[in-house]
C-alpha cells in the first residue's frame, strides 16, 4: 500500500514540475519576437476631377500600443532623436519606414501613432519648399482635359492615428515568431476628396513653379478652406493593414 502511495505521490509531483514547466514556455514564448516591416502607400480610388499618384512623408517619432489576448499588452516609441529620414511613396509601389521586432501573439487591437517631421529640402524635389511632413502628389483635370500637378501637404508636427486591421478584416491580427510580416500605413485621399468639387478646385489660387508652370498647393498655408475640409475625412481614413 505503502509503494502505491509513493507511486502516486511522485507521478503527481512530475504532473505538477510538467505543467509549471509548460506554463513557463508559453510564458517564454509571448516575448519571442516577429518582423514587421512598416511601409507607407497609398489606397487606389477614383475620383472625377483628381487623381493621385504618390508623395513623400517624413516622420519624427512613432507609437504602438499593442493589446494581446494573452501575454500582457505590447508598447513601443521609436527614438525621436534618431531621425527616421524622408521617403518616398507611390500608387505602384510603398515606401519603406523601418523594421519592427514585436512580441508574437493575438492582438485584439493595434493602435498606431506616427508624429510628422519637416521634408528634408535635398530630397524634395516638389516646385516649392513645402513646410510640411507629408505631401500627396497628383493632377487635377481641368474641363477641356488641362492636367495640372496638385499638391496636398500635411503640417509637420501633424499626429496621425491609425488603427490595425488584417488582410482579411478579421477582428483578431495574429503574429507567428516563425513569420514575417509586412505593416502597411494606407493613406486614402481619394475618400479625403470626396467632397471636393468642380467649382471648388476653379475657386482655388494657381501658382507657378520656377519655369512658370501652374500648380495647386492645398494646405494651412494654401487654399486653407479647402484644407479644413479634406484633412478631417483624411485622418480619418488612415489605416494599417497588417499582412
Amino acid at each position: 500500500m505503502n509503494n502505491i502511495f509513493y507511486t502516486f505521490k511522485w507521478f503527481y509531483l512530475l504532473l505538477i514540475l510538467s505543467m509549471l514547466a509548460g506554463a513557463a514556455c508559453e510564458k517564454e514564448d509571448f516575448t519571442e519576437p516577429v518582423s514587421v516591416d512598416l511601409k507607407v502607400g497609398i489606397a487606389e480610388g477614383t475620383h472625377a476631377h483628381v487623381s493621385f499618384n504618390g508623395g513623400m512623408v517624413r516622420f519624427k517619432q512613432i507609437w504602438f500600443d499593442g493589446q494581446r489576448n494573452q501575454g500582457g499588452n505590447v508598447y513601443f516609441t521609436t527614438n525621436k532623436d534618431r531621425q527616421i529620414q524622408s521617403l518616398n511613396f507611390s500608387a505602384k509601389e510603398a515606401g519603406y519606414v523601418k523594421r519592427f521586432d514585436i512580441p508574437q501573439g493575438v492582438y485584439s487591437r493595434m493602435e498606431w501613432s506616427f508624429e510628422l517631421d519637416e521634408l528634408d529640402e535635398d530630397d524634395n524635389d516638389m516646385p516649392d519648399d513645402f513646410d510640411g511632413g507629408l505631401v500627396i502628389t497628383g493632377s487635377y483635370r481641368r474641363p477641356g482635359g488641362i492636367l495640372i500637378p496638385i499638391y496636398f501637404v500635411v503640417d509637420e508636427d501633424e499626429r496621425i492615428a491609425a488603427i490595425s486591421q488584417g488582410a482579411s478584416e478579421s477582428e483578431n491580427i495574429t503574429l507567428l515568431a516563425n513569420k514575417s510580416y509586412e505593416a502597411q500605413l494606407i493613406l486614402d485621399p481619394y475618400y479625403a476628396f470626396q467632397p471636393v468639387t468642380l467649382a471648388s478646385l476653379q475657386a482655388t489660387d494657381i501658382e507657378e513653379d520656377d519655369v512658370d508652370n501652374p500648380y495647386i498647393e492645398i494646405s494651412s498655408d494654401e487654399n486653407k478652406s479647402l484644407y479644413e475640409s479634406i484633412i478631417f475625412r483624411f485622418e480619418k481614413s488612415v489605416k494599417v493593414i497588417i499582412k
